[in-house]
């Protein structure tokens, strides 16, 4: 044993790096979680815009006859009351 010499990563004790095999089985564990990962991603982001727009749309029909009242009043002129220098109301 003593004349044939030992391969450096036969050797016992601490080592340096990591092996190819190493490396490739993390790779392959870091691809299979992207390829659940992102197609979930995908899918929160959509349900997030979704909502979003469902939020804004029940915003909008809630403050919609309200909004709608005060744009019509105020095209009419009901809404702005202006007075004239002697006082009297012009509109």
């Amino acid at each position: 044993m003593a004349g044939r010499p030992v391969s450096p990563h036969l050797r016992p004790g601490p080592r340096a790096g990591f092996s190819l095999i190493e490396m490739v089985v993390v790779l392959a564990i870091v691809a299979i979680l992207a390829m659940t990962a992102v197609p979930l991603q995908e899918l929160v982001v959509r349900r997030v815009r979704e909502q979003k727009a469902r939020i804004g749309a029940a915003r909008r029909r809630r403050l919609w006859p309200r909004l709608g009242r005060d744009l019509f009043h105020h095209r009419q002129g009901g809404g702005v009351h202006r007075r004239s220098r002697s006082g009297a109301s012009l509109g």
